[in-house]
Order: C-alpha cells, then sequence, then structure tokens
C-alpha cells in the first residue's frame, strides 16, 4: 500500500509539474459588455471614466485592495470597482489596479461596461449601478489540465474547503473580505481562497459564493482552477499561492445565521444575455 501511494504520489507531481503551468495562461482577461452601450472618443461618458481610471492609480490614501469610485451624473456617470487579493502587498496592488487601468482601455476601448480579470486583482466600471450588487456574472473559469477523472475524494475535498472559508470571508468587514485555507488528506494538500468585495453584505458574501463554488469543473477533477465572478471568486491549487495565515479573515461584521450556511444544491448563475459581450484573452509573460 506504501509503494502504491509513493508511486501515486510522484505521478501526481509529475503532472503537476508538467501541466500545471496551464492555469496561468490567458490572463489577463477582459470581457467588454457590448449591450449597455458604447461611448465615442471626447464624449462626456470617456472624460468621466478617465476620471474614475485615474484617480484609481493616483488614491493612496487606500491601502487595504479596495476601490470604489463614481464620476459624473446619468446618463454618463461612471462607476467603477477595482479590488486586490487580500493578502497583496499595498505595492503590487497598487501595480496591478495600474496595469489594469491601462489595459482595459486597450481592450474595450469604447464600452460603457467592462470587466478585466487579473491573478491579483479585478476592476470593473459600469454606467449603471453596480456597488453593493451581487453579480456573478460575467464569470471566467480558468483551470489546469485534468489531473485524474476519478478523483473524487480529491474534488470532495476541494468542496469542503471551500464551503468552510466561504463563512470566514462573509464575516469580514467593509474592507475585506477574504479567506485562505488547506486542507489535507492522504498525500496531498489542498490550498484555497475565496473573496468577495466588500461593499456586499455578510449575506450577499455568502449567496454569491454560494452560486460560483458549484461552478467547479466536473469533467475530470482539476489540480488547480481560479474562478472569477464580478462580485466573488474563489481559486484552489495544490501547492501554496497565497502570503496570508490560513483562514484568516476580519471579523467585524456577524456572519450568515447557522441556517443558510449548509451547502445547498449546486446553483448556476445565470447564462449569458446572447451574444452581448467581447471576450479579450492575453497571454501572461
Amino acid at each position: 500500500m506504501d509503494s502504491l501511494k509513493l508511486l501515486f504520489s510522484c505521478t501526481y507531481i509529475l503532472l503537476h509539474v508538467l501541466l500545471g503551468v496551464a492555469v496561468s495562461e490567458y490572463l489577463p482577461h477582459s470581457i467588454c459588455e457590448n449591450s449597455r452601450g458604447n461611448y465615442t472618443s471626447g464624449s462626456t461618458y470617456r472624460r468621466n471614466l478617465d476620471s474614475v481610471l485615474s484617480s484609481l492609480t493616483a488614491d493612496t490614501k487606500i491601502d487595504y485592495g479596495f476601490y470604489k469610485l463614481s464620476a459624473g451624473q446619468a446618463p454618463d456617470r461612471v462607476n467603477a470597482i477595482a479590488l486586490c487579493r487580500g493578502d497583496l502587498s499595498v505595492d503590487d496592488c497598487r501595480g496591478c489596479i495600474a496595469n489594469a487601468t491601462q489595459q482595459i482601455l486597450e481592450d474595450c476601448s469604447n464600452q460603457k461596461e467592462a470587466n478585466i480579470y487579473y491573478r491579483s486583482c479585478i476592476l470593473r466600471y459600469s454606467n449603471r449601478s453596480i456597488f453593493h450588487v451581487v453579480e456573478t456574472s460575467p464569470s471566467y473559469p480558468l483551470s489546469s489540465e485534468n489531473y485524474s477523472n476519478n478523483a473524487k475524494e480529491f474534488i470532495q475535498d476541494v468542496r469542503t474547503l471551500l464551503f468552510r472559508l466561504r463563512g470566514t470571508a462573509a464575516a469580514g468587514n467593509s474592507l475585506k473580505k477574504f479567506a485562505t485555507g488547506n486542507e489535507t488528506s492522504g498525500f496531498y494538500t489542498i490550498f484555497g481562497l475565496v473573496q468577495c468585495t466588500p461593499d456586499l453584505s455578510a449575506q450577499q458574501c455568502f449567496d454569491c459564493l454560494v452560486k460560483v463554488i458549484p461552478e467547479i469543473p466536473q469533467g475530470g477533477t482539476k489540480i488547480g482552477v481560479h474562478f472569477f465572478a464580478p462580485s466573488c471568486n474563489y481559486r484552489y491549487e495544490v501547492e501554496p499561492f497565497f502570503a496570508s495565515t490560513p483562514d484568516s479573515s476580519p471579523s467585524s461584521s456577524p456572519p450568515p445565521s447557522a441556517s443558510t450556511q449548509s451547502p445547498p444544491a449546486a446553483i448556476t448563475p445565470p447564462p449569458p444575455e446572447g451574444n452581448t459581450m467581447t471576450t479579450v484573452f492575453m497571454e501572461q509573460h
């Protein structure tokens, strides 16, 4: 039995080295919402957008990784949210946001609503209200190559970890809703992260994660997945990728009631409404 475990473990490590790199490809990932309308160069909307994006990169008072800004009046009002991974340093966070503000304008050059996802941060803006609202679409699942088609225990351990972390993240405060941790079973350890935009209430954060966590790919167990949605995201890997203490998160807000914390049946986020989005992939170097 010990020899079998050793062989399985060595095979697992080799596959991870050979295939794990795939999980880092195709970032940043931009989604341009064509259905929300367009703006023109020099328009009031573009000036408001430039004002918001420049404020994101210039604001040195914010050091907790969450930005929520607006500029202008309807119908040209721009609302923007930027969120860094909860364990990121201030400098790394600001660097990621700076890159995102430039890249999103290149990828979505005239759309009034757009999202961009990086490993370390996300940025979105719109001419509609996006604050204090749970949104799980448009989403983007980034995953590694298949590791095993029959590893039911592995995917159950992933779910156990993420289900535990979602309650911790939801119990965060208005500055950070973020949790990390790990789950060890047999010969492997799974490392996980969940996060919500902290403008959400505890219940909204929990509900958002309830919706996206069942979206773990089912066509064969993945050794690594990073699932992006506008209001929340999760990630798991078989090697450490975060810097914070496991299961750590601010906790000034009360967690959801016990009656809401039982893992529900899979809930699928609403599908995109027709062909209304443009997606832009870039290979990360």
